[in-house]
């Protein structure tokens, strides 16, 4: 474990993209300027196919809507690549979360550096870089704690429905000046509205990427309510056709076991062993 300033933060976020494979990530705030800082690396592992995910807080101030539109054109361009967005009238979401991985690296990043100029340059930063190997207790709890984010009711995918009414809801605070006038509370109300019905017409699933993959298997390939690693392990070919990248696929599989065990899918039952609780 590292303790890292801003810009020792964006050297780490660089080096491990350099070696990654996908990419989670969790901000309050998010700007052009810190985009610019992590490219062109940061598309680069978006390129490469695995499932790579955003979570960005909608705050009127301070996230940039071009920002946003240039994540969602990412997104069309790499369909493995999905946005999410949080937006409350109870509160802000406040999380600055990175968790990159790759054939055989795993990195998180947690603290207090947004995804702007900011947060990597510009401002005093303190952040904590963790380390370890894909199958580890750390690397399982980042992953768990990251489809958590996405379990939120106030996040849904970022569609550009909600990105138009966002970018109304930007200019208004930059005209108004004041959170508390009828036509900022009007449009955060439309947010709201908008991002619960997208919850309920994406027909929202947070099992996506690796995790949504086993996930499937289990339910689809296993017809025993117990089973084992290997049972997994046979399909091995067919993880790996669905992600060439990686060359670890049994670790992965074990991760993603270990992850659906946390959230209550699965017991641990010892030995490789697991039983289906859904």
């Amino acid at each position: 474990m590292q303790l890292l300033s801003a810009s020792e933060t964006l050297f780490a976020l660089k080096k491990h993209l350099s070696a990654a494979s996908s990419i989670q990530i969790a901000v309050a705030f998010l700007s052009q300027s810190g985009l610019d800082q992590l490219n062109p690396e940061l598309e680069q592992v978006i390129s490469l196919g695995e499932a790579s995910e955003a979570i960005i807080g909608l705050d009127p101030v301070v996230t940039d809507a071009n920002a946003l539109g240039y994540l969602v054109e990412i997104a069309e361009t790499y369909p493995t690549f999905r946005v999410y967005c949080h937006h409350s009238g109870q509160g802000i979401f406040h999380p600055k979360f990175y968790v990159l991985q790759g054939s055989d690296i795993f990195a998180a990043i947690v603290g207090s550096s947004n995804l702007t100029a900011g947060g990597f340059v510009q401002n005093v930063e303190l952040n904590v870089l963790i380390e370890d190997s894909i199958d580890s207790e750390a690397a399982v709890n980042s992953l768990e704690t990251f489809v958590g984010l996405k379990q939120l009711p106030d996040v849904s995918p970022l569609t550009s429905s909600i990105l138009n009414i966002f970018e109304d809801y930007t200019r208004a605070a930059k005209k108004i000046k004041s959170p508390i006038s009828d036509e900022m509370k009007s449009l955060s109300k439309m947010l709201d509205t908008e991002i619960a019905e997208h919850r309920q017409v994406e027909g929202y699933e947070p099992f996506e990427g690796w995790l949504g993959l086993v996930f499937d298997y289990i339910q689809s390939a296993i017809a025993s309510d117990t089973f084992e690693n290997k049972d997994l392990y046979r399909f091995k070919d067919e993880f790996q056709q669905r992600y060439p990248h990686n060359k670890h696929i049994e670790d992965k599989i074990r991760q993603q076991l270990q992850i659906l065990a946390k959230r209550g899918y699965l017991e641990d039952v010892g030995r490789g062993r697991w039983r289906k609780l859904k």
